[in-house]
């Protein structure tokens, strides 16, 4: 579908997925939410593989597609009040957090840093759609998650907007205008499905941060995971 907000075709087809070109960024205007650490002087395709059988909910390994180096990897809890993902690096670090406040209208993810304050506010664009599409609401000030409230995506345009067919994992991420993210899916095969294991890729412009499309990526995965059921 076309978003009118921000000007590009969002994926749902296969031809505007291919055709929507990622921005080309220098060290002067990178994308930073994380840290500069995590912004690459080149592009790069992370592949982010779906532990099967984990008990502490999905454990995701995200590794660089070319080198085939580990990138980051991802926990999940599921026996808690509110469904918790960690992104952590190579050497253990944490770097982020997704929390998930549940019993709300409009379901609504939370990323939030080491420090567990909110950095980024991700929820669908509309609570009715025929298409997959989310928003994501870049802080200007981290906040603690107590203190965010529904005037932090009502008082302004929402800073990144995503969209296209999740089912195919054709994603693209679109800031003022321009492609700053993709997702795709490896080819989906028979042993996958039956294993409950998902691969795709995230496509990381030059001095985008990594990190931020990362968690933004797993969101999204969350929120239209039960659409695909």
């Amino acid at each position: 579908f076309f978003c009118f907000l921000c000007g590009v075709n969002m994926g749902n087809s296969a031809s505007d997925f291919e055709n929507a070109q990622p921005i080309q960024l220098d060290a002067g205007s990178a994308l930073d939410v994380f840290g500069r650490s995590y912004c690459s002087d080149h592009p790069r395709d992370l592949c982010m593989k779906e532990k099967s059988f984990s008990f502490s909910g999905d454990d995701f390994y995200i590794n660089d597609n070319e080198t085939n180096n580990p990138v980051f990897k991802i926990k999940g809890k599921t026996m808690s009040l509110s469904d918790k993902k960690t992104l952590y690096d190579v050497h253990g670090s944490k770097i982020g957090m997704i929390k998930e406040k549940h019993l709300t209208l409009h379901r609504r993810m939370y990323i939030v840093d080491n420090n567990d304050m909110v950095r980024v506010i991700v929820r669908k664009s509309s609570y009715f759609q025929l298409a997959a599409a989310a928003d994501a609401w870049i802080l200007k000030k981290p906040l603690p998650l107590d203190k965010v409230n529904k005037d932090e995506t009502k008082s302004r345009p929402a800073d990144i907007n995503m969209g296209g067919n999740w089912r195919a994992k054709n994603f693209v991420f679109v800031k003022q205008g321009q492609v700053i993210g993709k997702t795709q899916r490896k080819g989906l095969t028979m042993r996958g499905v039956l294993a409950g294991k998902d691969t795709y890729f995230i496509h990381v412009p030059s001095f985008v941060d990594a990190a931020l499309l990362t968690l933004l990526a797993v969101c999204l995965d969350e929120v239209f995971r039960d659409d695909q059921a």
